[in-house]
C-alpha cells in the first residue's frame, strides 16, 4: 500500500482512497512515467512553479489544499518517492496548454461531519437551561403530589405506623347504646358478643366491656359487652307478680268425651292444662281413637299446668277366633280324592271326602289314620277334635274282574 501525507490535517493516508478520511480533502492520482526523464523534469518544474498557487476566483480555502503537490510519507524510500503520486492544479500561461493527465475516478470514503464548537454551544445553551428549569418544576410537582397522597392516606387510617403488626387499641364504649357500640367495634374488625344484666343504668346501654380501654386488639378478636336490662327491682317484682297470678288462677276442665285425641289436646292447651292418656280400651259405642273417659271430670277447676288424663277407644272388641284342626287327604295313582291336600276344619265340626277312580280303575282301599276302612267312595269326619289323615288306593279294573 502506498501512503501519502494530507497537507490539510497532516494525517498519513492510503493514496488509493482519493479523499482524506480525517478531514475530507479530495485529491487526484497522477502517475509519473519513470522511462521519460524529460517529462518528469518538466513536470517537476511545473510543480515548483505551481505549488501553492491559487486559481483566479479562489479564496485560498479548502481548494487550496486540493491543488498542491502531495508529499510522500516519511517512511517511504527514494525508490518509492520516484513512484509517488501527486495531486495539483497549477495556473499556466495563456499561450501554453497545461498538461492535465486524465486521472482515474477516485473512490470517495465517507467524510466525517464537522462540528463548529462555538456555534453549536451558542445554539444549545438556551435549550439546556430551559430543559433544566422544566425538569425542576416536574420534580417538585411530583414530590408535592406524593407528599399530599401520603398525608391523606395516613389521615384515612390506611396505614398504622404505630404498630407494625396492624393491631389497634381498644376504645371505651361504656354508656353507648348496644347498636352504636356493636357497630363501632365491628368496624375495627372485632367479633362482638353481648350478655344482659340488671342494672340501674339506662336499659340497652353498655355497662361493661371484657377488653379494657387502650388495650391492644387485633382483627377477629372477640369482645363481650354487658348490656343493661333495666332496674333489678322492677324486673323481680314483675316476675313475682306474674308468678303469683299464675299460681292462684284456676280454669275449668273442658269436656273431652267423644272427641279425638288431637282435638282434646288442643282444648286443654288453650286452657293452660296438660294432657296425658292411659291404655286404650275396647268400646262398642266409641269409635277407635276417640276419648272414652277423662279424669278429672269436665267442669272441675284446676290450676294452670295441671294434668288431665283421658282414655281412648280401640273400637268394638272382636269375636274370639275358633280353634281349627287339619285333615290331610291324598289320592294314589288311578283316581282322586276331594277335597285334597291339607284341609282346615273347625274344632267340633265335620268334613266329608269323596273318592273317585279314573276310567279303567277301581277303588282298592281307603285308609283313615292308617287303618283300612274298605273300598268306600266317601268318608266323613264328625266332631273333629284333632288332626286326621285319609288316603285312597286305586287298582286297574281288569284285576278286580279276575
Amino acid at each position: 500500500m502506498q501512503t501519502i501525507i494530507c497537507k490539510k490535517c497532516g494525517a498519513v493516508i492510503d493514496a488509493s482512497l482519493g479523499e482524506c478520511p480525517v478531514c475530507g480533502a479530495v485529491y487526484y492520482i497522477v502517475p509519473e512515467d519513470a522511462e521519460q526523464p524529460a517529462a518528469r523534469e518538466q513536470s517537476a518544474a511545473r510543480e515548483q512553479s505551481a505549488q501553492y498557487t491559487v486559481e483566479p476566483g479562489n479564496d485560498g480555502g479548502e481548494d487550496f489544499f486540493n491543488t498542491h503537490v502531495w508529499k510522500t510519507a516519511p517512511n517511504q524510500t527514494s525508490a518509492e518517492d520516484a513512484d509517488a503520486t501527486r495531486a495539483f492544479r497549477p495556473v499556466t500561461p495563456s499561450d501554453e496548454k497545461p498538461l492535465r493527465p486524465v486521472a482515474p475516478t477516485p473512490t470517495r470514503a465517507p467524510s466525517r461531519p464537522r462540528i463548529v464548537a462555538s456555534d453549536t454551544s451558542d445554539r444549545r445553551e438556551p435549550s439546556k437551561k430551559n430543559n433544566r428549569s422544566r425538569n425542576k418544576l416536574i420534580f417538585w410537582a411530583i414530590s408535592l403530589l406524593a407528599l399530599l397522597t401520603l398525608v391523606l392516606t395516613v389521615m384515612s387510617g390506611a396505614f398504622n405506623f404505630s404498630d407494625k403488626s396492624g393491631s389497634e387499641t381498644m376504645v371505651s364504649v361504656l354508656g353507648m347504646t348496644e347498636e352504636t357500640a356493636t357497630s363501632l367495634l365491628e368496624g375495627k374488625g372485632l367479633v362482638v358478643d353481648t350478655v344482659y344484666e340488671a342494672s340501674d343504668e339506662l336499659k340497652g346501654n353498655v355497662i361493661a366491656q371484657s377488653i379494657k380501654e387502650k388495650k391492644k386488639i387485633k382483627k377477629g378478636q372477640s369482645v363481650t359487652l354487658t348490656i343493661s336490662s333495666g332496674p333489678k327491682e322492677n324486673k323481680e317484682s314483675k316476675d313475682s307478680k306474674e308468678s303469683k297470678e299464675t299460681q292462684n288462677k284456676k280454669v275449668p276442665v273442658p269436656s273431652l268425651a267423644g272427641k279425638s285425641y288431637d282435638q282434646a289436646l288442643y282444648e286443654l292447651t288453650a286452657a293452660g292444662l296438660l294432657l296425658t292418656k292411659t291404655e286404650d280400651v275396647y268400646s262398642d259405642t266409641v269409635s277407635d281413637g276417640y276419648v272414652v273417659s277423662q279424669s278429672p271430670a269436665a267442669g272441675t277447676e284446676l290450676k294452670k299446668g295441671d294434668l288431665v288424663t283421658v282414655t281412648l277407644s280401640k273400637g268394638p272388641e272382636p269375636a274370639p277366633s275358633p280353634t281349627m284342626q287339619s285333615i290331610t287327604a291324598l289320592g294314589g295313582a288311578g283316581g282322586s280324592i276331594s277335597p285334597q291336600g291339607l284341609v282346615q276344619v273347625e274344632e267340633g265340626g265335620e268334613m266329608t271326602f269323596t273318592i273317585t277312580p279314573d276310567d279303567g280303575f277301581v277303588i282298592r282301599e281307603v285308609k283313615v289314620d292308617g287303618a283300612d276302612v274298605g273300598a268306600v267312595s266317601s268318608y266323613t269326619f264328625s266332631n273333629v277334635t284333632e288332626s286326621h289323615t285319609i288316603y285312597a288306593v286305586f287298582k286297574p279294573e281288569i284285576f278286580s274282574e279276575a
